[in-house]
C-alpha cells in the first residue's frame, strides 16, 4: 500500500539582524516612508470544492479589504489552515496588513475540516487559483474594479492553507 504524506512549506522572511538595539534610520529613508493606505471591506463568493467532491460544486465566501485610492492593486489570497474560519484573528490581521500595503488582499474560506489526501488538496487548489474558470477565488479577485492581477498575485496560508499556496501556479 502506498501512503502519501503531507508535507508543509514554512517561509520566513528576515530584515536585518539580532539586535538589542534600537534601529534608526535617516529622515529621508525610502523604507522608513509610511506605506498604510485607508482600506475599505468587502465580501464576495467563489464555487469552491465541496465535501466528498472532485469538482468544484459548493459556494464559499471570500472576505476581503482593499485600498480606497484611485488606482488598481495587485492581489494577495490568503488560505486559511485546517479547521479555521476565514474570518479568524490570524487571517484577518494577514489581509488588513496586506491592504494597507496597497494590495486587493482576501482571506478564502474553502472545506478546511480535514487535510486530506494530494488528491483532495490539489482539488481545493483548483478551485480557488483556476484562472480559466470565472467562478474561482481568484478570477473572482481578479474581476474586482480595484484589482489588476497583471500588476502581482501573492498568495500565502497557514497549515493546509500553506500547502495549498505551494499549489496556485
Amino acid at each position: 500500500m502506498k501512503t502519501a504524506l503531507p508535507c508543509l512549506l514554512s517561509l520566513a522572511l528576515a530584515t536585518g539582524a539580532c539586535t538589542d538595539a534600537p534601529e534608526s534610520a535617516p529622515a529621508d529613508d525610502p523604507a522608513e516612508v509610511s506605506q498604510a493606505v485607508t482600506t475599505t471591506s468587502f465580501t464576495a463568493t467563489y464555487t469552491g470544492q465541496g465535501n466528498n467532491a472532485t469538482t468544484c460544486n459548493t459556494s464559499f465566501g471570500i472576505t476581503g479589504q482593499e485600498p480606497t485610492t484611485a488606482g488598481t492593486f495587485p492581489v494577495f489570497l490568503y488560505m486559511i489552515g485546517t479547521g479555521e474560519s476565514s474570518t479568524n484573528a490570524s487571517a484577518t490581521a494577514a489581509v488588513a496588513g496586506m491592504a494597507s500595503r496597497g494590495f486587493v488582499a482576501a482571506s478564502i474560506a474553502y472545506n478546511s475540516g480535514t487535510f486530506s489526501n494530494c488528491t483532495t488538496i490539489s482539488g481545493k487548489a483548483r478551485c480557488i487559483f483556476n484562472g480559466a474558470s470565472s467562478t474561482s477565488a481568484l478570477s473572482v479577485l481578479c474581476a474586482r474594479a480595484k484589482a489588476d492581477c497583471s500588476k502581482g498575485v501573492v498568495v500565502g496560508g497557514f497549515s493546509q492553507g500553506a500547502v495549498i499556496s505551494t499549489l496556485a501556479k
